[in-house]
């Protein structure tokens, strides 16, 4: 596998690698595994309606679970499935291909790029045909001289090769500050996905978090994926 050297600023090679890790994990599946009472409806609704809501909430009375990456963790609903990608990708290539067989070779390609690539976890109630809800956190670091707005802005620029940008903001969480991009992209089985990406500095590391769902779940999924990133920890190795 080839690696990127340290270059200054912002990596050309490291947006190469976003835009590959990001398509990799647009997840599709040729089988459906909806649930027979699923609590995520299909009904789609204007972006115009989604506005950040990062507070704090309780994980007892959401049914929600804390899974741990490398160097950080995330809570999510208790149908995740993931972890550390470093540590437990063996597991969770298991977890997909009990789905699907046809993720191996998507994985394979993953495998080979888990060197920024710190959280991995999807959803196994999958409620799309062909589309698997799934969210994955990547590390990068940064100079101490690039701000927030510098990096947003050249990561619309890296992903508007592949994707549609739908939208983008710097809100707050408590004291930090957050990028926000809004993105959709098609997948080669035509389903429309939609893309929720999170930028957090913190020192001289982005973490960039990143969660995907078939378009037509993400106004009714949106609340947790803004609860869930509202319960990002990050700094601590070997977690």
């Amino acid at each position: 596998m080839s690696r990127c050297k340290n270059q200054p600023k912002l990596s050309h090679c490291f947006w190469k690698n976003l835009l590959l890790v990001c398509l990799l994990f647009i997840l599709s599946s040729c089988q459906d595994f909806s649930p027979k009472n699923p609590n995520v409806s299909s009904t789609q609704a204007s972006l115009e309606a989604v506005t950040p809501q990062l507070k704090a909430f309780d994980l007892e009375a959401e049914n929600w679970q804390t899974i741990k990456g490398e160097g950080v963790s995330l809570s999510l609903p208790k149908t995740y499935r993931g972890g550390n990608p470093l540590r437990d990708f063996t597991a969770i290539e298991e977890a997909l291909k009990g789905l699907d067989q046809g993720y191996q070779k998507r994985l394979q390609a993953i495998k080979q790029n888990l060197d920024q690539i710190v959280f991995m976890a999807f959803d196994a109630r999958s409620i799309t045909p062909d589309a698997l809800t799934n969210v994955n956190i990547l590390k990068q670091p940064i100079e101490a001289d690039v701000t927030l707005e510098n990096y947003l802005e050249t990561a619309v620029e890296a992903l508007e090769k592949t994707h549609k940008i739908e939208g983008e903001i710097i809100t707050t969480q408590g004291e930090k500050s957050l990028g926000r991009i809004i993105a959709t992209v098609t997948t080669e089985e035509g389903v429309a996905m939609k893309q929720l990406f999170y930028f957090q500095p913190e020192a001289e590391t982005m973490w960039i978090t990143n969660y995907t769902t078939p378009e037509s779940e993400f106004q009714n999924r949106v609340s947790n994926f803004e609860q869930s990133i509202a319960s990002l920890k990050s700094g601590s190795p070997n977690q």
